[in-house]
């Protein structure tokens, strides 16, 4: 499962600064102008990691700090091939 952040077009300038400027520009990774993937996390046990979670926290602590309201971006998860 991959989870893909999408953010609207007017905001993806001030987003792709907020997270160029952050810790977390080493955790997502920027596949076009407004929309990055979250890291995958491989969890052999099955268990279901919550670090997806605390990653979708800090990007909306960090895109609220910066004035992007929760209506201009969006959390999609995509199955990915094994």
């Amino acid at each position: 499962m991959k989870t893909i952040l999408e953010v609207s077009l007017q905001e993806a300038s001030k987003a792709q600064d907020a997270i160029r400027y952050s810790m977390l520009r080493t955790e997502l990774n920027q596949t076009s102008t407004n929309v990055w993937e979250l890291p995958t996390y491989d969890m052999n046990d099955g268990y279901e990691c919550d670090g997806d979670e605390e990653l979708k926290d800090e990007i909306r602590e960090l895109f609220s700090a910066c004035g992007i309201s929760e209506e201009e971006y969006s959390f999609t998860d995509n199955e990915t091939e094994e």
